[in-house]
């Protein structure tokens, strides 16, 4: 399986983040982020549908990097994406 990123593949045998100890957590396994145009190209959606989405709480909020500058924390937005596929086996998608 591949991640939304196509960088790091994930299997059910890696473990979770939550396993450290939060501590630990950054050294393991770095912050990445996800700035607008990544995120449109990735799910090939309008930033208004972005806003949209976020505006309702149906998507993850940005996160402010500096005053000018926001973006995704990747995670969140790789479980979204998971979240959203689940949700399309539920309905039979």
């Amino acid at each position: 399986m591949e991640t939304i990123a196509n960088k790091i593949p994930v299997t059910s045998t890696e473990h979770s983040l939550s396993t450290f100890p939060p501590h630990e957590q950054a050294t393991r396994y770095p912050a990445q982020f996800y700035r607008l145009p990544q995120i449109k190209a990735k799910l090939k959606v309008s930033s208004s549908s972005i806003w949209s989405w976020v505006k309702a709480g149906k998507f993850p909020k940005p996160i402010k990097l500096s005053e000018n500058c926001s973006a995704w924390n990747a995670a969140d937005v790789e479980a979204w994406a998971q979240s959203r596929i689940d949700a399309s086996k539920q309905w039979g998608g």
